[in-house]
């Protein structure tokens, strides 16, 4: 995988999914929808991939004019991530963190991070079904305080699960459909 468009145009992503207990990773086509989705916000903002992967998403964000967070729980994929960063030159320019999702949320919460655009897309149930993780997350986000009024939160999930539980505050404003994988944009709207 290569990174599409700007400062680190070009550049590869050596991530093999074999090598990384079969993680899956997102599909060219999905990300470029997701930046398409995002559209002209994403230079100049603060973005965060919380669940990083590959770091794909996360370095194509930077490479777009973005200051970027990206976490990864797994120790393997974070050390990954870590290395690319060092490779592409931009280890001082971006930060990488390795917390379960609730620890790097508080950790962001006590350093006052604030973030215009967050990207979700954790490892996910692949079957037909109501799937609260991503309404749990949200009210996490929102709880803690780290989301300016009007962020956009992407999440990307299996097309066959159904996203129960979102905080009322969390206003869908598209849902995109690629096959198996979906992807659901909401804005976070307090005080509707």
């Amino acid at each position: 995988m290569r990174v599409v468009t700007g400062l680190l145009k070009g550049r590869n992503i050596p991530f093999n999914n074999s090598s990384f207990d079969q993680a899956d990773v997102t599909s060219g086509k999905v990300k470029e929808s997701v930046f398409s989705i995002i559209g002209p916000v994403i230079n100049g903002c603060s973005f965060l991939d919380l669940y990083g992967g590959s770091g794909q998403i996360g370095f194509e964000a930077f490479s777009r004019g973005a200051e970027v967070v990206i976490n990864e729980r797994d120790k393997k994929r974070y050390q990954f991530i870590k290395r690319c960063a060092d490779n592409f030159g931009i280890a001082q320019k971006i930060k990488i963190l390795n917390f379960a999702d609730e620890v790097c949320i508080r950790y962001l919460f006590k350093r006052e991070y604030i973030f215009d655009v967050v990207y979700l897309d954790p490892p996910y149930v692949k079957k037909r079904g109501k799937v609260s993780l991503y309404g749990q997350t949200l009210s996490l986000l929102e709880r803690r305080g780290i989301l300016n009024k009007g962020c956009q939160i992407l999440i990307q999930y299996h097309s066959k699960n159904e996203l129960v539980s979102i905080p009322e505050m969390f206003v869908t404003e598209s849902v995109h459909v690629y096959g198996a994988t979906s992807l659901a944009l909401y804005i976070y709207s307090p005080g509707l």
